[in-house]
Order: structure tokens, then C-alpha cells, then sequence
């Protein structure tokens, strides 16, 4: 395996580690989102205060 192989080796792997955040980011988006529909106005805010993210 010669160094042009190893970088885009390397290229793909940091493009796939780059995907995975987005989708992570996504993810907990809409988990956020639904556990304050599901908690309510005031729940949320006692959350914010326990873990200000």
C-alpha cells in the first residue's frame, strides 16, 4: 500500500466519521424535540437548567 492509497483511505474514513456526527446531531435533534413535547413547557425548562447544552 503505497502513501496515495493510505490518504484516501484516510479521506474516507474522515468523510465517514464526518457522517456518522451529522447523523448523531440529527438524531439527538428530534430526541430533544419530542422529549419536550412529551415533558411539557415547564419540564423543559428544569432541564435546561440541569444540563445547559
Amino acid at each position: 500500500m503505497d502513501l496515495s492509497e493510505k490518504m484516501l483511505s484516510a479521506g474516507k474514513g474522515a468523510l465517514f466519521l464526518t457522517a456518522l456526527s451529522a447523523i448523531s446531531q440529527v438524531l439527538g435533534f428530534f430526541y430533544r424535540v419530542a422529549g419536550f413535547i412529551v415533558a411539557g413547557q415547564e419540564n423543559s425548562s428544569l432541564f435546561f437548567k440541569w444540563h445547559p447544552h
